[in-house]
């Protein structure tokens, strides 16, 4: 990327956080004004303006060095990691179920021995980073399973937010039951 290239890239991230700010201005005054934040879609739609500046703010404080920036989208993360899916086709979804529940496995078993004392790792730093490398790993899986099952991970995350909001808002997180 040339220097051009760079500055031009900085300018955008700059034009698109002050957008952001200025929407989510708007969107508090219009729901002050209406009543309040109660629907999901509304909470939501604040939780993405959030994460927006978030990734703005962090992408700029990269400076000069726009290659960093991590990717912005679940999609831009879907269709960067398919080609590493060597899977069969005929065998894929089996694949992804059980590797999925295997890397999940390896996640909690390093915190069963972590707190059983047995850990290998050489401070929290360490531990962290595992669990880190563990999470990209069910991350992967999830992604992909979604991507197959035609879906995608933004889909997921979403529905389980909405999920999870209105159990919140009937007092039924802590309930049994898919249901609830």
């Amino acid at each position: 990327m040339t220097h051009e290239e760079k500055k031009a890239h900085i300018g955008l991230l700059f034009k698109d956080l002050q957008e952001a700010y200025e929407e989510k201005r708007f969107y508090i005054q219009r729901i002050m004004r209406e009543g309040g934040l109660d629907s999901i879609s509304s909470k939501l739609y604040l939780l993405q303006l959030d994460q927006r500046i978030q990734y703005c703010n962090f992408a700029l404080s990269l400076g000069s060095n726009p290659e960093a920036i991590p990717l912005y989208t679940f999609r831009d993360y879907a269709d960067a990691i398919a080609p590493f899916d060597q899977h069969p086709a005929e065998t894929r979804l089996l694949a992804l179920v059980t590797g999925l529940a295997s890397e999940a496995g390896k996640v909690a078993g390093k915190m069963s021995k972590h707190l059983r004392g047995d850990s290998v790792y050489a401070d929290e730093v360490d531990f962290a980073n595992a669990m880190i490398a563990g999470l990209g790993d069910v991350l992967w899986y999830m992604t992909r399973l979604a991507d197959v099952i035609g879906s995608d991970i933004e889909t997921v995350a979403r529905m389980n937010f909405e999920k999870l909001a209105s159990r919140n808002e009937r007092n039924q997180i802590k309930e049994d039951g898919d249901d609830r």
